[in-house]
């Protein structure tokens, strides 16, 4: 009798599996109710998907996940990796078959410490209040020439620091160094501007950059240093773009060669100007990998 129970047990779940194996999951909000086409739904006013977290080792990673397959996805946690196989941390990557993809977001903007892949350009535009920008602030790290001594500080206020928290992510980076502007040094034409490099990691940074300004090139930028948590010595040949308000006002481009003791080379642009009413400072940058 037992025995016949067992059995009947058995094949009733083997039963209820195979009447289900082509069944569709709800879950969260109004299980009862799911897309036809759906196999998974989930549903919720107050609650996220959260995918596997992992720390990829590089795009051709196919350890961490073992043997992964097509359209897998994952969120990496680290920075990890080098040159075009780096990956980047807080990001989701998805498996094409051979090498994991970075997703990016509908602009095509990414976080500002994914690596660059060779030939990616990235471009981003900034709106900064004008007399918040031109007024000083605290003070901060700056070099004033090539050499890893040469550290000042100043209150001249950046770009950066005046944008919301959601606009600070999309500053592009470029190993390690932020493309940025601050107030120009001559207190006599405050609204002129800076376009400048920041230090974001802990150790001195060293490149070299050759730059064409509408006005004034800089040929003088081989081998120079910045501090951690500093802004860079001259990217524009003068230091400062003439930026104007009101119809024919002048506005300055630079474009700068930027090469690093690793190897990478990158192009890097800068333009800014003011709105007719001069309420608003407008930032933009350019940087595209070359190597």
């Amino acid at each position: 009798m037992k025995s016949t129970v067992l059995k009947l047990l058995i094949l009733s779940i083997f039963a209820f599996f195979a009447i289900n194996a082509n069944a569709q999951m709800k879950v969260g909000s109004n299980p009862t109710t799911i897309t036809p086409s759906a196999i998974l739904e989930l549903e919720g006013t107050n609650k996220a998907l959260r995918l596997t977290r992992v720390a990829l080792t590089s795009i051709n990673d196919v350890t961490t996940v073992p043997a992964p397959v097509n359209g897998m996805m994952v969120y990496n946690t680290a920075n990890a990796g080098s040159g075009t196989t780096a990956v980047g941390a807080n990001s989701i990557y998805t498996f094409n078959g051979t090498t994991w993809d970075r997703l990016r977001n509908s602009s095509g903007t990414v976080l500002t410490n994914d690596p660059f892949q060779i030939g990616e350009i990235r471009s981003a535009r900034f709106v900064v209040n004008s007399a918040s920008f031109t007024a000083l602030g605290s003070n901060r790290l700056m070099m004033s020439g090539p050499l890893a001594t040469n550290v000042v500080s100043n209150g001249r206020r950046s770009a950066y620091e005046l944008s919301l928290p959601i606009d600070q992510a999309r500053f592009i980076q470029v190993n390690g160094l932020r493309l940025d502007f601050i107030r120009a040094a001559d207190p006599n034409f405050p609204n002129y501007v800076s376009p400048k490099f920041f230090n974001t990691t802990a150790s001195n940074m060293q490149y070299t950059l050759s730059a064409l300004s509408t006005t004034n090139p800089n040929v003088s930028g081989a081998n120079v240093t910045i501090v951690p948590n500093a802004y860079s010595y001259f990217i524009d040949g003068n230091d400062g773009m003439n930026v104007s308000a009101g119809a024919g006002g002048q506005n300055e481009y630079v474009n700068g060669m930027l090469t690093f003791p690793n190897g990478q080379w990158y192009i890097v642009t800068f333009t800014a100007n003011q709105d007719i009413s001069g309420t608003n400072h407008h930032f933009y940058m350019t940087a595209q990998r070359m190597n």
